[in-house]
């Protein structure tokens, strides 16, 4: 499995879901030029009303209005948790460190039992205010020993794990973690479900696709896998004790779903499919509407507290209503790499290739 999958939002559900309004006429309220930064961001959220921006080794913040605050560096391709007014992140000394809106350090040196060295990867990072959780991949490492899915929660303030779970397996997909089920996913030669609670596994299952893309999970603990089955591109949805709920199959114009946004969840529990040219809007395995754009190809998007979805395709963002209605086809200068984000006012922070924007 690739550890530099895109984070959304800092979500460890991957729903691309913000219960922010959004709108947006085309207008540009700043631009930042981001070129001579090298690699492009993996990730960007909202944090203290500013904008991180997620790369490989560090995270930078940005104002409201644009402006470069700081950078931090971090472990190379570690994910990012944000408790309270602080990030936390893994630091070169394998430790868990973090740093408040001013980019002043909060945390250092809480130790990651589980995460002595490169070779134990951290695919998903939660923190709470108390405790933390997170996800290891450990490839064997130099001795070649036998690989390893680990889950561990522990408190800031000791050396051992309050638990930790392991099964020898490698996993295929991002993990996921649903807070509101304290429940954990994870993608290996099965599906694992565990209690977050007490680290006691609750099911597994097969999985029920022959291909598999990409998943993510509503809070009320319904996954949503996306792949292919004999019949061709489908959405599988299950509850969070294994078991099928429905599928979804794409019609003979549906392409391969994408493999690099996850399925969108909103908050009604509506499922948001990107499938080429396409999104789909599906309810309880049945489709509401389907809009295809002309001449692009859809890449990611964000759905909102209204139901409305932002969703780019190449160089253009492309607004849908909740009825899935065009509302809006805006075009800019370099592809949109990223799910936009919503700053809560309406407006809309934009990552593109160049550069990274605020427009309404």
């Amino acid at each position: 499995m690739e550890s530099s999958y895109t984070t959304y939002f800092a979500d460890c559900r991957r729903s691309s879901f913000q219960e922010v309004p959004a709108s947006c006429a085309g207008e540009i309220l700043w631009t930042r030029d981001l070129r001579a930064n090298g690699d492009l961001p993996r990730g960007m959220f909202l944090f203290g009303g500013n904008v991180v921006l997620e790369y490989p080794e560090r995270f930078s913040l940005y104002s409201s209005g644009g402006d470069h605050l700081w950078d931090r560096e971090k472990f190379t391709l570690s994910p990012i948790g944000i408790t309270g007014s602080s990030i936390c992140f893994r630091d070169e000394h394998h430790r868990l460190s973090s740093v408040n809106p001013s980019g002043d350090p909060v945390l250092k040196n809480v130790y990651l039992p589980g995460a002595i060295d490169e070779d134990f990867r951290i695919l998903l990072l939660w923190t709470g205010r108390s405790d933390f959780l997170y996800v290891i991949q450990f490839d064997g490492g130099p001795e070649e020993l036998a690989k390893s899915a680990q889950v561990h929660r522990t408190t800031y303030r000791d050396r051992l794990a309050k638990w930790s779970w392991t099964t020898e397996a490698t996993q295929i997909l991002p993990p996921l973690y649903i807070p509101e089920m304290e429940r954990v996913v994870l993608f290996a030669d099965m599906i694992y479900f565990i209690d977050a609670i007490s680290g006691e596994e609750i099911a597994r299952r097969q999985f029920p696709l022959e291909e598999r893309s990409l998943a993510s999970a509503g809070p009320d603990g319904t996954v949503y896998l996306s792949g292919r089955d004999k019949s061709g591109p489908a959405i599988s949805a299950f509850g969070p004790q294994g078991d099928e709920l429905w599928r979804w199959h794409g019609d003979a114009g549906t392409e391969s779903l994408s493999d690099y946004q996850p399925p969108l969840i909103g908050g009604d529990g509506t499922v948001y499919i990107i499938a080429g040219p396409k999104i789909s809007a599906i309810k309880a395995g049945e489709e509401r509407w389907a809009f295809e754009v002309e001449g692009a190809t859809f890449s990611a998007g964000t759905v909102f507290g209204d139901g409305s979805v932002a969703a780019a395709a190449g160089e253009r963002l492309v607004g849908l209503d909740k009825e899935g209605r065009n509302t809006y086809d805006i075009g800019f200068e370099g592809s949109i790499v990223l799910p936009p984000v919503g700053a809560g006012d309406g407006s809309l922070f934009l990552l593109t290739d160049r550069a990274l924007l605020r427009i309404r």
